[in-house]
């Protein structure tokens, strides 16, 4: 594993009715705020990788949670923290590579970041011809210019 490559976690109730928890690795945001020229981005506190805007989504996994009272407080607690470490304990780099094209939107942002961490450049590259992903915008330059740029100026 890559240094930085650690999953990020966190746990977000969404409703009375699911528990839901989001992961993914480190390096995502890293690798995104690099080419965004963003790279302070990495100093800041750990939420903005869950709250910012300039952020790739994490993976899901969501589960009934049954609240019914106040009386179970107790018991869903003890519950969230449950399934917080089953759901930590399988989720890892390898579970997030396997899974990132399910994701609906980010798809193609995400899969050149992928291409990239995996020292895909001339995939990455191949794979931004002729393509304008613009998840993300910075000036007048889409995602897809900004990547192609930066990976022309890590070859040196």
């Amino acid at each position: 594993m890559k240094e930085g490559s650690a999953p990020f976690y966190y746990l977000f109730v969404r409703s009375y009715k699911k528990i839901s928890f989001y992961a993914k690795p480190l390096w995502v945001d890293d690798l995104l705020w690099d080419i965004l020229k963003m790279s302070s981005n990495k100093k800041e506190p750990i939420s903005l990788r869950s709250v910012g805007a300039f952020t790739i989504h994490a993976q899901m996994s969501q589960y009934d949670e049954g609240f019914r009272d106040e009386a179970d407080i107790d018991r869903i607690v003890q519950e969230y923290f449950a399934r917080f470490q089953e759901f930590s304990q399988r989720f890892d780099e390898s579970a997030f590579l396997g899974n990132y094209r399910n994701i609906s939107w980010q798809q193609e942002m995400t899969h050149v970041i992928v291409l990239l961490h995996e020292n895909k450049d001339a995939e990455a590259l191949e794979y931004l011809a002729g393509r304008k992903i613009r998840d993300f915008v910075i000036g007048d330059k889409s995602f897809s210019e900004l990547a192609a740029a930066y990976i022309k100026e890590q070859k040196g």
